[in-house]
């Protein structure tokens, strides 16, 4: 075993890549030259995630809610198929929080609203 230099995590000696990182094992130069470890590959953000995380923010009748909902979660769904690619999780996942702290609020509303119409 082998710690990876990026992220200290221990790597078996035959990796040819960090299965945490992603950082990429790439032998350099002539034969039995020593490894040179490459920095791991850049990815961008998700837009769904980043979509998430503005419409969980803003309100706006409750429909922005429902859309931080849906883009949190199929945000979340690419970025665990493809996390080499893809970043933004925690985004995602503060969306679907935002999300679901409005649609309590509008559970509360309807509840109150309901409370009093029925004592007048």
């Amino acid at each position: 075993m082998k710690r990876c230099p990026f992220c200290a995590e221990e790597i078996q000696d035959e990796a040819i890549k960090c299965r945490y990182c992603g950082a990429a094992l790439v032998l350099g130069g002539a034969a039995g030259a020593s490894p040179v470890w490459a920095p791991p590959a850049s990815s961008r953000v998700s837009g769904m995630a980043i979509a998430s995380l503005v419409l969980g923010i803003v309100w706006f009748y409750w429909i922005t809610s429902i859309l931080a909902l849906v883009f949190g979660y199929i945000a979340r769904r690419e970025i665990d198929r493809d996390p080499a690619k893809l970043s933004g999780r925690g985004m995602a996942t503060a969306g679907i929080v935002l999300g679901w702290v409005w649609m309590g609020l509008l559970v509360v509303v309807i509840v109150v609203a309901v409370v009093v119409s029925l004592r007048s």
